[in-house]
């Protein structure tokens, strides 16, 4: 008779590798960021006005701010009617977008709007509007 004898192979418990796991944390990381789009914002607190017929646009519009007392704002930071053609144009430069958001106070005097929406035709926006929330 023949005896076969079997040797019991000892498993070893898997090592789960941690380095892997945080190279793969950090590239979702730095995808999420670079997908990420940051909207700056025009940094000034207004009171909106409300319209049926508001429509949703892009959030890659340059934003410009006009309080209730005429200052205009654009990135936290108040800025003259009659520069605003060439901050426009600056932003607007080498970009594929061309739009404007106007974000007014409901009580801003209609005659800086006007100009504010002029300024920004002047330094080659195609698509201007004003901001307002849908009822």
């Amino acid at each position: 008779m023949i005896s076969i004898s079997r040797k019991r192979k000892v498993r070893e418990k898997p090592d789960i590798g941690l380095a892997p796991m945080i190279d793969m944390v950090f590239i979702l990381l730095i995808f999420l960021l670079v997908t990420t789009s940051f909207v700056k914002d025009t940094g000034v607190e207004v009171t909106t006005p409300t319209a049926d017929s508001a429509e949703v646009k892009d959030a890659a519009a340059i934003r410009i701010g006009i309080t209730s007392s005429g200052t205009v704002h654009v990135e936290s930071k108040q800025i003259a009617v009659s520069n605003l053609r060439g901050y426009v144009a600056g932003k607007l430069a080498g970009e594929t977008r061309t739009s404007v958001l106007i974000i007014a106070d409901r009580e801003a005097p209609g005659g800086v709007i006007v100009d504010v929406i002029d300024e920004c035709r002047l330094a080659g926006a195609t698509d201007v509007a004003l901001f307002a929330d849908k009822e």
